[in-house]
């Protein structure tokens, strides 16, 4: 699903929005299948469906509510406080790409941007990197590479993966290749 940028709007800030959509529609795909495997089973548990069911939708609230937010912070941009907002956010971008969370999370709690700054995304990535980077095991890189697999297939990453992990024969576990970058995976969506 692409986005196009609002008139008067740069690229960045229309960015802003894609990672709630994109959270929003794969919780819906993940309701449709929670629904549709429970519905063809012979006898469905039908109140263990409808407490899923409750529990997607106060995910799926959050998320409208993030969304909304950050709609709002986007309508009020020819005011001042706009752009310090998002120069404030563009730094502790920065500075989670970078893993200096905890300067980050003072930015953060500190200016009242926890709405439009996607923390998680970061963390998960660092916890990716440094799985990769300390253990030298690629299982979590693979499974966010499955998880994400239709984006990266539009990116052109997916013919890269079988080069960066390998598969060892005595343990049967995925193992880190330091001839390739498994930490450019990351990078490159």
């Amino acid at each position: 699903m692409s986005i196009a940028p609002p008139e008067g709007l740069l690229l960045l800030d229309a960015s802003l929005l894609k990672t709630p959509l994109d959270n929003l529609q794969r919780s819906f795909r993940n309701t449709r299948k929670t629904i549709e495997k429970e519905l063809t089973l012979p006898a469905p548990n039908i109140p263990q469906l409808i407490q899923r069911l409750t529990q997607s939708y106060h995910v799926d609230r959050i998320i409208l509510q993030n969304l909304s937010d950050r709609v709002a912070h986007l309508q009020t941009n020819q005011t001042p406080e706009f752009a310090k907002t998002r120069n404030n956010r563009l730094l502790i971008e920065y500075l989670l790409r970078n893993e200096h969370t905890e300067a980050a999370n003072m930015m953060i709690y500190r200016y009242g941007l926890e709405s439009l700054v996607d923390t998680e995304l970061y963390t998960n990535a660092q916890k990716i990197t440094s799985t990769l980077e300390l253990n030298k095991n690629c299982s979590s890189a693979l499974q966010w590479c499955n998880e994400n697999r239709s984006a990266l297939k539009k990116i052109n990453v997916m013919r890269f993966l079988p080069t960066c992990c390998l598969t060892t024969k005595r343990n049967s576990s995925l193992t880190w290749n330091s001839n390739y970058g498994c930490r450019n995976i990351y990078y490159s969506s």
